[in-house]
C-alpha cells in the first residue's frame, strides 16, 4: 500500500517522485491510498493550505498516479471510518492475484525446462 495524505501535497509529491519509481523498478503489487479524505472539504484545512499557496490533492491527480502504477486507487478517512475495509480488501485481492500469477509463471518455467533440455528431465 502506497499511502499519502490528501491534504498534504508534499506527501503526494513524495509518493509520485520517490516511491512510485522505486515500486515500479521492483515490479511490486501496489494499492494507492489517499488518506484523510474527510479533511479535503474542511474549511479550516483548505484555508490553511491556501495560505501556504497549496491545495488538497485532486482525485484526478491521484488516479493519474494510480494509472501510472497500474494500481487501484482508494480514498480513505480513519476519522469518518470510510473505505478503510475496502482499501485492505483491495490490497489482499491484488496480492493474491499477484501470487497466483507468479505460481503460474513458475509452473510454466518448470515445464519449459523439459522442452529446453530434454536430456536433463524436469526438476
Amino acid at each position: 500500500m502506497l499511502c499519502f495524505s490528501l491534504v498534504k501535497p508534499d506527501s503526494f509529491f513524495s509518493a509520485c517522485s520517490r516511491w512510485a519509481d522505486e515500486l515500479t523498478r521492483l515490479n511490486a503489487a501496489v494499492v494507492l491510498v489517499g488518506t484523510q479524505a474527510d479533511l479535503k472539504t474542511n474549511p479550516a484545512v483548505v484555508n490553511e493550505l491556501r495560505r501556504k499557496g497549496q491545495r488538497p490533492v485532486l482525485t484526478s491527480e491521484a488516479k493519474g498516479l494510480a494509472e501510472r502504477l497500474n494500481a487501484p486507487y482508494v480514498e480513505t478517512s480513519a476519522l469518518a471510518c470510510t473505505h478503510l475495509k475496502e482499501a485492505f480488501d483491495v490490497a489482499i485481492v491484488v496480492a493474491l492475484k499477484r501470487q497466483r500469477k507468479r505460481k503460474r509463471r513458475l509452473l510454466w518455467m518448470k515445464y519449459l525446462c523439459c522442452l529446453k533440455w530434454p536430456s536433463r528431465g524436469c526438476p
